[in-house]
């Protein structure tokens, strides 16, 4: 039943989401690793990912302390970023996001 019922939640997220491609997000930090970000909307919970070679491209994934390293930034968890969604796949059920404004280190 746990099942059924998270893959019906993410089906309608899928689907709402996909009528919010235009709209921008503050969208906070809670996984990440030396390949992705994954986001969560503040103002709705949607979830998603976005890869760390869309913010730059020399990025460091510090595994112990939970943090992603350039030159110029550190991201950690719980930082939020201003974000698009870029793409919505309703079959295999993910959300990906793109930065509103792209500044890459």
């Amino acid at each position: 039943n746990r099942n059924a019922t998270r893959q019906c939640e993410s089906d309608l997220i899928s689907q709402y989401a996909q009528r919010l491609s235009d709209k921008t997000f503050e969208a906070e930090v809670v996984q990440l690793n030396g390949k992705m970000l994954t986001l969560r909307c503040v103002s709705n919970g949607i979830q998603g990912t976005l890869t760390t070679a869309s913010i730059g491209k020399k990025w460091k994934y510090d595994a112990l302390r939970g943090k992603l390293s350039s030159d110029a930034k550190t991201i950690l968890l719980g930082d939020t970023f201003s974000v698009k969604i870029s793409n919505c796949n309703e079959h295999h059920r993910t959300i990906s996001f793109a930065l509103a404004d792209v500044k890459k280190d």
